[in-house]
């Protein structure tokens, strides 16, 4: 199926994609044949992104079961299940968004603290610096998969950039 794929529109379109999904099919030890390996990359992507959005879910709200619930809820939903369930690239796509979801909601609870400790807290504020390069990364790998990310990454960086700002300002306060 990779070969097929090589010099196509969809190999130049979705690079990502198909460089994720060629690590599936050359892992012959997961057995199965190579469509079925490639399709075991979008369950893998599937149940990661339901994940994420559990774990994020369950941090924003302080509530293991309403990140059990959300998460639940985004994968059993009929379109994503579909997209989970066949080679395509909405299953990573659905990934990447959840990962930025989840970075987004450590990166304000990260800000919070540091902010709450007026900027002293230099762990708070290594791990925000950490968590906005680690978005833009991710930012970076979500654009090259789908370009409709951009209408969750430009948020995204603009709560980032608003947050470090913000904690540069409370740096300062504190220095003086």
């Amino acid at each position: 199926i990779m070969p097929s794929l090589v010099g196509s529109e969809m190999c130049i379109r979705d690079r990502l994609w198909t460089l994720a999904a060629h690590g599936f099919a050359r892992a012959a030890w997961l057995g199965g044949s190579v469509a079925w390996r490639v399709n075991l990359s979008s369950a893998v992507f599937g149940a990661a992104a339901a994940a994420l959005l559990a774990a994020a879910a369950a941090e924003l709200s302080g509530c293991a079961a309403a990140g059990v619930a959300a998460g639940g809820l985004f994968a059993f939903s009929p379109h994503v299940w579909a997209y989970a369930t066949q080679a395509e690239v909405f299953a990573l796509h659905n990934l990447l968004l959840a990962k930025l979801l989840f970075l987004l909601v450590r990166l304000d609870h990260f800000t919070r603290a540091a902010a709450a400790a007026a900027a002293a807290d230099t762990d708070a504020n290594a791990c925000v610096r950490a968590l906005a390069r680690t978005g833009a990364l991710v930012i970076g790998l979500a654009l090259s998969n789908q370009h409709t990310a951009i209408l969750f990454a430009a948020p995204w960086a603009a709560y980032a950039a608003v947050s470090y700002t913000h904690l540069r300002a409370h740096e300062t306060r504190h220095d003086l």
